[in-house]
């Protein structure tokens, strides 16, 4: 039973108590009975209670909610329901006291927990709509929803989940009423008021059997970044697979993170994910040429290497891929110069060959020039031993003398025409020698001089 007292309205003493007030307010029967009902109220509530005795009037009257105050001192809130009855000769009122202390906590709490999350609710970044699940209609949204769709809440509550978001929602209204957890749905589409479209992620809670809280979390610009991403990465991937130098993209752990198709015909396989050095150049080690661990900004790094795996000379370009937590990753291009290198090797050839052919024209030349002088001087020797032999007699001494000078002016004459072939101003006629009298007339002029 509910807290109960009878109190005489003239000087409001308390005339009788329940057991249940007895219990309820922590006072004996006999401390209630000394006090009036002004003890058990906050002082500031006696005048708004004397006033309300005032206005007593015969009949059950419901006095509203009051404040009490238990024995502990403790306050709580009443329901009064009182009604003016004659007790021992004294005009009296019955009272019933219904504490509803606890209701009212749970209703401000209620309220608050309401008022919380409408402010939630409204300052959401993310779209949130209020649907019947059987119909699809909205019975509420945020602003955030208003931003997502350009329709005002107004609207929306007269439009349905097949009008926004036309693709699809017969299929997710089947999966909502089907199911009682939240589900989530990837990519809706929302058709906006001006005919744009809008891309979401959709969280679906059932909130009971009939309605359900979605949450739409607007990702249209994510997917516009992802797509622009991922064209400009097919385009890149596309160039490096296009180009005929080898190219691979190698870990700080020394491991192939990628290779273009040059590089996988270079090796005869795929060895993305192998260590580098092993596989591309067939060392136990890190390649003594590794500029790993140099970190040039905004430039690349090239190096001439000879891979012993082929034997083959190339002209390796390292550049850093930076990451966004400061590490980073190399792509070296690998270009095959051997060939290049053997063609610069003969070219460096032919020109010291030309260089000597050069010369040695030039030393022709020179000797030309010498032979032909001396030939016209040889001339002149020939003519005056000639004649001077004729004018001799033949018994004279001197016949032998000038026979060696013109002897020898004749072998002068043969070495200025070796001299003029040589330098190219005479036509070379090959004739047989006998070397015998080539020695033989070689030492007799010989003889004379030594």
């Amino acid at each position: 039973p509910h807290p109960m007292w009878v109190y005489d309205i003239e000087s409001f003493a308390f005339l009788e108590v329940n057991n249940a007030a007895i219990s309820h307010y922590g006072y004996s029967r006999e401390e209630f009975l000394a006090m009036t009902i002004k003890d058990i109220r906050p002082a500031e509530d006696i005048p708004q209670l004397l006033k309300n005795v005032d206005g007593i009037t015969n009949g059950l009257d419901h006095a509203g909610v009051w404040r009490h105050i238990k024995k502990d001192g403790s306050i709580i809130s009443v329901e009064i329901t009182s009604h003016v009855i004659e007790f021992n000769q004294r005009q009296a009122e019955i009272v019933l006291a219904h504490d509803i202390t606890e209701r009212l906590k749970a209703e401000n709490a209620l309220i608050k927990s309401e008022l919380k999350y409408r402010r939630l609710f409204e300052k959401s970044n993310d779209a949130i709509f209020v649907v019947n699940k059987s119909t699809g209609e909205y019975l509420d949204a945020n602003q955030a929803a208003e931003r997502l769709t350009g329709y005002p809440v107004s609207t929306l509550k007269t439009m349905s989940t097949r009008q926004l978001t036309p693709v699809g929602a017969e299929q997710r209204l089947k999966h909502l009423n089907g199911s009682n957890d939240p589900l989530q749905f990837k990519e809706v589409r929302y058709l906006r008021k001006d005919g744009s479209e809008r891309i979401a992620v959709v969280t679906a809670v059932p909130l009971d059997d009939e309605m359900v809280f979605g949450i739409a979390n607007d990702i249209t610009e994510q997917k516009s970044l992802e797509n622009a991403l991922q064209e400009s990465e097919t385009k890149y991937r596309l160039m490096m697979e296009s180009l005929i130098d080898p190219v691979y993209i190698c870990s700080p752990l020394f491991k192939i993170e990628y290779m273009n198709t040059a590089m996988k015909n270079r090796l005869g396989r795929d060895a993305t994910g192998d260590v580098c050095h092993l596989s591309l150049h067939g060392l136990q080690e890190k390649c003594d040429w590794c500029v790993f661990n140099d970190k040039p900004e905004n430039q690349s790094i090239e190096t001439d290497v000879v891979s012993p795996l082929d034997n083959k000379t190339y002209r390796m370009t390292s550049s850093s891929i930076q990451h966004g937590d400061e590490s980073n990753n190399k792509m070296i291009v690998l270009r095959d110069i051997t060939d290049y290198l053997n063609a610069v090797s003969e070219k460096e050839e032919y020109q010291a060959q030309l260089l000597q052919a050069q010369k040695m024209e030039s030393i022709g030349n020179l000797a030309g020039g010498v032979a032909h002088d001396f030939n016209n001087m040889l001339s002149i020797i020939l003519g005056y031993g000639e004649n001077l032999l004729e004018q001799l007699h033949s018994a004279d001494p001197l016949r032998e003398n000038a026979k060696e000078i013109i002897a020898a002016g004749e072998r002068s004459a043969a070495l200025t025409r070796q001299l003029l072939a040589f330098s190219r101003r005479q036509t070379l006629q090959p004739i047989v020698l006998n070397l015998n009298d080539i020695i033989s007339d070689l030492e007799k002029m010989l003889g004379r001089l030594i």
